[in-house]
């Protein structure tokens, strides 16, 4: 799966094969909420009820029953286009 990876990546323009994100599962609020403190720099999803643990480091956008909570402070005008067949 690596080399595949590492090709996915290369069409990026990216001549590595080092993770570029992360997925954590979180199973309550009070995970989010230490995770969040934890790293105030990351964007997060999560079910909207869970809304109540939110820290201060993170905006909120609400979908639907999901929330996003987006970090302070990135800059979030650099977009990438997926390559083909991603």
């Amino acid at each position: 799966m690596r080399p595949v990876f590492a090709a996915r990546l290369a069409e990026w323009g990216l001549q590595s094969d080092e993770p570029i994100a992360e997925a954590i599962l979180l199973r309550s609020p009070e995970d989010l909420k230490a995770v969040a403190q934890a790293f105030p720099a990351a964007d997060f999803n999560v079910p909207a009820s869970w809304l109540p643990a939110l820290t201060e480091a993170h905006d909120v956008q609400v979908s639907g029953e999901r929330a996003f909570l987006l970090a302070r402070g990135v800059d979030r005008r650099v977009r990438r286009t997926l390559p083909a067949g991603w």
